[in-house]
């Protein structure tokens, strides 16, 4: 599938995910409640019951976003149909990325279901996974593109086909 038809659905359920966010009734006390002892000061509601229905949909948003930006970066190295190669690479990056956020996510639900109170380097697990894990993760990404630059983005046939175009120009100028 190409990157542009990648992009709509991708856009088309980025859209279905926002409205039914939008939809979806606000729990109880999820602003949280007054404080009993400092009245300008509020208390956090239930931690659970404020991701109630929207929770995963939220994750969904944000595994989705990695794919469109995976997608976007495809439609900037596509020529003639082709992908140059990426395509592997820039899947496995998705694939990895999208794994990490689910590991991520999934954390975080027990973290905030009180299950799981594991630190590591001073930080709680899904808050560790996003800085020490996720974060770096991402940079693949960005790796992939300075790696492949010369062979996916701007190629030698690329860079020839350009000053072919500059030549002629000068010449009907």
């Amino acid at each position: 599938m190409r990157p542009p038809a990648l992009i709509a659905i991708n856009l088309t359920l980025l859209f279905v995910v926002v409205v039914a966010i939008l939809l979806t009734p606000e729990p109880a006390g999820v602003a949280g409640a007054q404080h009993e002892r400092f009245a300008t000061m509020s208390v956090g509601g239930d931690g659970p019951a404020r991701h109630d229905g929207v929770y995963w949909l939220g994750c969904a948003f944000a595994a989705l976003t990695l794919c469109l930006a995976s997608a976007l970066m495809a439609l900037g190295v596509e020529r003639d149909g082709s992908l140059r190669g990426i395509a592997r690479p820039l899947i496995a990056c998705l694939g990895i990325n999208v794994l990490i956020w689910v590991w991520l996510a999934a954390s975080y639900v027990g973290y905030a279901n009180g299950e799981s109170s594991r630190w590591f380097l001073a930080l709680p697990a899904p808050t560790a996974i996003l800085v020490y894990v996720l974060y770096p993760a991402t940079s693949l990404f960005n790796l992939l593109y300075v790696v492949g630059y010369r062979r996916f983005v701007l190629s030698a046939s690329d860079v020839e086909a350009y000053q072919r175009l500059v030549e002629r120009r000068a010449r009907r100028s």
